[in-house]
């Protein structure tokens, strides 16, 4: 088994900072999720040490495939992280080739759309409360 160097959050941001859309994209993916660092983990895990691609616009469905079991019932939960990735990179449109995902049929587009669209709404509404909450709190201090 190969050992995988172990990368720091700040560590992945200083390699990432060549990279402003992976940034944007993983910015954007992590504000679905209030558990980040199990996400961020996988999507490092994902980048850095399985396919050394640090420009999420090039991650393939070669790379998809290679790196996630055939069946969705055999992922880990790191693997299921990593392919909820994958879907919201094809869903949200930062891949430049969608080769692949366009034809597998756990990556039907609009459905992941309509998907992530819910959670980005669900994700508003709760900091619209959140907001909401802070500033009654100032009301009555």
């Amino acid at each position: 088994m190969v050992k995988r160097e172990l990368l720091y959050a700040d560590d992945m941001i200083a390699l990432l900072s060549d990279h402003p859309v992976s940034i944007k994209a993983i910015d954007h993916f992590l504000s679905l999720y209030s558990s980040k660092s199990q996400y961020r983990s996988a999507i490092h895990d994902l980048l850095f040490n399985e396919t050394e691609k640090l420009d999420v616009t090039k991650l393939t469905y070669d790379d998809y495939k290679r790196h996630l079991p055939e069946t969705q019932d055999e992922f880990n939960t790191q693997q299921s992280y990593k392919n909820r990735f994958f879907q919201f990179l094809y869903a949200m449109d930062y891949l430049e080739d969608v080769t692949g995902f366009n034809t597998d049929i756990h990556m039907h587009k609009a459905k992941l759309i309509k998907e992530f669209s819910k959670e980005i709404e669900k994700n508003l509404t709760r900091v619209r409360k959140s907001k909401r909450s802070l500033l009654q709190q100032e009301k009555y201090s």
